[in-house]
């Protein structure tokens, strides 16, 4: 699925994104593995970095992600 035709459409001036793949279901058998659901965020990220970079709007575009809910610590970015 491309994003770009959205971007193409319309600039909006803050958009908060949360990818829900963050937490894990351990090692349980009805859940996916820890590194599926990191990789499905990755995925995600990268589709929406692509589609943002490939759009008119992206010269002036800042795109800041952060790790939220670190657990055991503070959040901190990568």
């Amino acid at each position: 699925m491309s994003l770009a035709p959205t971007f193409a459409r319309t600039k909006l001036s803050f958009i908060l994104l949360y990818l829900p793949d963050d937490h894990t279901g351990g090692t349980r058998p009805d859940k996916a593995r820890p590194a599926a659901n990191v990789a499905d965020n990755d995925l995600a990220l990268g589709r929406v970095v692509d589609a943002v970079s490939h759009s008119p709007f992206w010269e002036d575009t800042a795109i800041l992600v952060l790790e939220d809910d670190a657990q055991n610590g503070a959040d901190h970015v990568e």
